[in-house]
């Protein structure tokens, strides 16, 4: 079990560029903050709550916060993932951005890639390249020097697009007036419009676009690439907002339950499996009684709740494992859940071996969860 959460962290971490491997810094607070005049040479791995640089890297930032604010300048690539993310400042590379809440504000040298819930590129944001997005809601009011694509539900464009833009648009939910595309009067598109989408695009002023504006079918075989995105996205909020309540609630019982995934992982692993397969057998069992109806639907509530935490705190013990053997020392709890549970919902998204990897974690959980409830009556 640990050969298979090595082999998930490196590659995860063989898919990040590592272009200035010569010098690099590691922060790992509540609070990481790089002050205006100070410089950091080279690259600057993060985990904290907040992130705020004030100052200059000469290399790339990868950090995964709660809140990350660049005010200053990045000299290579941005990598983030966290609750809330904003550039004011200038990063001369791409950002690659995925969280709730992502703002620029400032200069983005190359491309951005954008996974969120809300994507806001302000009136006074630049973009040398081009911007991929993957989200709910776009605002695109700023400068971008190339093309516009990717997928999301609504977007609303008054800024300025170099190239093309190409979009495919979720929105059979929303209303004609609301949801959709809207290019608005104050947009200058320099190439064609491409979009696929339900309604039509509200088109403020046909100048806008210079070149054609093209509307394609959407096919309804199979899942469009913003269903995925979604359930995905949806799936790991969901799971970090119940990881957050148990953490706040009993810190303690959760990393007893990570360590004993770590030191009796066959044992939690067996324990888990006879809890998963005989579970449903007992509560059909009251089901046939008639009279045990009630307590089978208890049964079953309970069932269901301990499979999600179950996930919970592999989860928690993966990110936990992977973040000691890679900084060498304890991290912060929020840092460990929420990246322990991006590595579950990720790799637990592959075809083929998704069901496995989610079933791993089920038995690994509920087993140490036996167990550690166990232990804790014996003591």
């Amino acid at each position: 079990m640990k050969k298979l959460f090595i082999f998930l962290a490196l590659t995860l971490f063989l898919a990040v560029p590592l272009s200035a491997t010569h010098a690099f810094e590691v922060k790992i607070d509540n609070s990481v903050k790089l002050n205006k005049e100070e410089i950091a040479d080279g690259n600057v791995y993060a985990s904290c709550s907040d992130m705020t640089i004030d100052g200059t890297v000469n290399g790339d930032i990868i950090a995964v916060c709660k809140n990350i604010v660049i005010n200053g300048i990045v000299d290579g690539d941005l990598i983030a993932f966290g609750d809330s993310i904003t550039v004011n400042g200038e990063v001369k590379g791409s950002a690659r951005v995925a969280g709730t809440n992502l703002n620029i504000n400032g200069i983005v040298g190359h491309n951005i890639n954008a996974f969120g819930t809300t994507i806001n590129l302000s009136a006074s944001s630049t973009v040398g390249w081009d911007v991929l997005v993957a989200g709910v809601n776009g605002i695109f009011n700023g400068n971008i020097g190339g093309n516009l694509h990717g997928y999301i539900s609504s977007a609303t464009i008054s800024g300025k697009i170099g190239k093309n833009i190409n979009l495919k648009i979720d929105d059979s939910s929303a209303m004609p007036e609301t949801g959709g595309l809207l290019i608005t009067k104050d947009a200058i598109v320099a190439g064609g419009l491409t979009y696929s989408a339900k309604q039509e695009a509200r088109i403020e002023s046909p100048s806008s676009v210079v070149g054609s504006t093209t509307r394609q079918e959407i096919k309804s075989n199979g899942q469009s690439p913003i269903d995925i995105v979604s359930k995905i996205f949806y799936k790991l909020s969901a799971l970090f907002l119940i990881g957050l309540v148990l953490l706040s609630l009993n810190k303690k019982i959760t990393y007893q339950i990570a360590e004993n995934i770590e030191k009796k992982y066959w044992q939690s692993a067996l324990i888990g499996l006879a809890i998963l397969l005989l579970a449903p057998f007992v509560i059909f069992f009251f089901i046939f009684t008639i009279i045990g109806i009630p307590l089978a639907l208890i049964l079953l509530t309970i069932y269901l709740s301990f499979i999600s935490l179950a996930i919970i705190f592999s989860s928690f013990f993966a990110g936990d494992f992977l973040l000691k053997k890679i900084f060498k020392k304890s991290i912060n709890s929020f840092v460990v859940l929420i990246f322990g549970l991006f590595i579950f919902v990720l790799f637990a998204s592959l075809p083929f071996v998704g069901w496995f990897i989610s079933l791993l974690f089920v038995v690994c959980g509920l087993g140490s969860s036996f167990l550690t409830i166990k232990n804790n009556q014996n003591a």
